[in-house]
């Protein structure tokens, strides 16, 4: 039954892709099922045995619950069993096809197709693995996306009247709590700054040739650290970024920060935890359901403004990317972060969502995103719900016919377009705080 061999491993080669295509069920899937009913069809024609067939079915329906449930887990299960089910089946038939005499070249092509088989078997444990343990991939990012970092704490004076605090310890029970501080001579406002990088891997030491162009148009800097994910977890890493705040809010006058001409800013999972940080601020009843203090209780102020640059405002869309690859790293990261094997489904995710809880007292606000392995989708949905609440907001979104914009471009200072948001946000600032 030479049919259903090949068959077989179509099924097994189109499954495995689900692991990494897991947000395209509706294109992957119905393929699957194809291939089970001819599959069905050859067993007929051809009088196979009761366990193929009954194999066939089971794999049928699961996969058609698939679509149906739409649920992280239950797809990822149903990817398992069938890889398992389908390499047995075929494990089976070269042991009875190994029974057979076969000529060189026949031998040659069954030995090509062991080491295929071998493959196929270790990309299913390896994908298995991260769908069901997503932390071990979630640490490895810090090594294959290494930052610079910088650990030594300094001051340099510049010729222009600018301060470079680097390194600044702020309290809080968690590590990697850092800051630094550029402060531009007679600033017309201040910019508290974090980085994204899926709550994981990077570190301020790399935002700095990107945030010191703020400090010469006029603008103090607020650069901060935390912990990376997965040794701390939502909503650890919000509480560590409002200590970092609070220590803000304490020393303000030592380093000419007014509290009151501040702007929340940050990419990616950065703007996520600021935007998110705004909405603590504004809503005593969601701080509280978060289980957060807000830095401004005791101290009474309210941002001035939030400029989001790729910013996660909906992280239950993390994995909704339209780009296959940051769409399986990107859900990765988020099952570590909100520590939950379906993000799409998580309540932590639902609750950290700043769309879904932004006020009419959400400051005035500027929107970037690029158009290609990002979160565009969602940054034109926020816009669109600030709209509604009034909140006056501006944006820019550039499309694919002029450039192809990858996730978080702004921050490339020699990218063209992130030159003009650059350009943009400068005058966004310069108008807000003319006000």
């Amino acid at each position: 039954m030479k049919t259903q061999k090949y068959i077989d491993i179509f099924i097994l080669i189109i499954t495995i892709m689900i692991f990494i295509f897991f947000n395209k069920l509706y294109l992957i899937v119905p393929i699957i099922l194809l291939t089970l009913f001819l599959r069905v069809v050859n067993i007929y024609k051809n009088k196979g045995g009761k366990l193929q067939l009954f194999f066939s079915i089971v794999v049928f329906i699961l996969m058609l619950l698939t679509l149906i449930l739409n649920s992280y887990l239950f797809t990822i299960f149903t990817t398992m069993f069938t890889g398992i089910v389908f390499l047995i089946l075929l494990i089976i038939d070269i042991r009875i096809s190994k029974k057979k005499n076969h000529t060189k070249s026949q031998k040659l092509i069954r030995g090509i197709g062991l080491v295929g088989l071998t493959v196929l078997m270790l990309g299913y444990v390896s994908l298995s693995y991260n769908s069901l343990f997503p932390d071990s991939l979630t640490r490895s990012t810090q090594h294959i996306f290494p930052g610079k970092v910088v650990a030594n704490k300094s001051v340099e004076k510049n010729k222009d009247g600018s301060f470079y605090y680097k390194n600044l310890t702020y309290p809080s029970k968690y590590k990697n709590n850092k800051m630094d501080i550029y402060t531009s001579k007679n600033a017309k406002g201040t910019i508290f700054y974090v980085h994204g990088g899926g709550y994981a891997f990077d570190d301020k030491s790399e935002r700095e040739e990107f945030l010191f162009r703020y400090v010469k148009a006029g603008y103090n800097v607020i650069n901060v650290n935390y912990q990376l994910t997965p040794d701390i977890r939502y909503p650890e890493t919000l509480e560590q970024v409002n200590d970092a705040l609070t220590f803000i809010t304490e020393n303000a006058k030592d380093y000419n920060i007014n509290l009151n001409k501040m702007v929340f800013s940050g990419d990616s999972a950065g703007g996520q935890l600021t935007g998110q940080l705004i909405n603590i601020m504004n809503n005593k009843e969601y701080a509280e359901e978060v289980g957060v203090k807000p830095a401004n209780s005791d101290i009474h102020f309210k941002p001035k403004g939030y400029i989001a640059m790729g910013a996660l405002t909906k992280p239950t869309h993390i994995a909704n990317t339209d780009f296959f690859l940051t769409d399986w790293l990107f859900d990765t990261l988020g099952r570590s972060y909100f520590n939950t094997t379906d993000v799409l489904h998580s309540n932590k995710a639902k609750q950290a969502s700043v769309i879904d809880h932004v006020t009419k007292d959400f400051p005035s606000t500027f929107i970037s995103d690029g158009n290609f392995g990002t979160f565009t989708k969602d940054s034109k949905e926020f816009e669109g719900r600030l709209d509604e609440l009034n909140v006056p907001v501006e944006s820019q979104f550039y499309s694919q016919s002029e450039e192809k914009l990858f996730h978080v471009y702004e921050l490339d200072v020699n990218n063209k377009y992130a030159k003009k948001i650059y350009q943009e946000h400068v005058k966004f600032l310069d108008n807000l705080f003319e006000k």
